[in-house]
């Protein structure tokens, strides 16, 4: 992963070679990347061709370049009834008050937002990069629990 000033870059996803043998410089490569993209940002594809651009010609290479899709950064105001809860839920289930963060990285979380709010929560600091962990799941899904009740099981 490489951390950009405004995001992530993760390489990765597929890479396609024109070469079946590790000892033959290929006449193609092809590989994919995963830029973040954070709610005040604009221009993020027009920086992207840019850098890339920059990058082909210092080493005298052509490219291809395609954008795949594109998810504007989104968020969710920090005084929200979702936030409050999950932060209540946090702090009655675990005994720790929760850090409140933008999420440098999209999650399935952005293609909900046209309907309701939306946080992302859960075990593990080392979640959506390589070699992630889960720890925690038990007390995870109590906070879960507690926030499904509260919102939606109460008066």
């Amino acid at each position: 992963m490489i951390v950009l000033p405004k995001g992530y870059l993760n390489l990765g996803g597929y890479t396609i070679n024109s070469s079946d043998n590790d000892g033959v410089v290929p006449g193609e490569f092809a590989f994919s990347f995963y830029r973040s993209t954070l709610p005040d940002e604009k221009n993020v594809e027009d920086e992207i061709r840019s850098i890339v651009s920059k990058a082909a010609n210092n080493v005298n290479v052509k490219y291809e370049m395609e954008v795949k899709s594109y998810v504007p950064g989104s968020l969710t105001p920090k005084d929200s009834k979702l936030v409050k809860v999950a932060e209540e839920c946090v702090y009655r289930v675990i005994n720790v008050l929760p850090e409140t963060i933008i999420a440098q990285i999209r999650y399935d979380g952005v293609f909900f937002r046209p309907f309701a709010e939306v946080i992302n929560i859960g075990p593990g600091d080392n979640a959506h990069i390589p070699n992630e962990s889960v720890s925690n799941i038990v007390k995870t899904s109590r906070i879960y629990g507690c926030i499904i009740s509260t919102l939606f099981l109460r008066d």
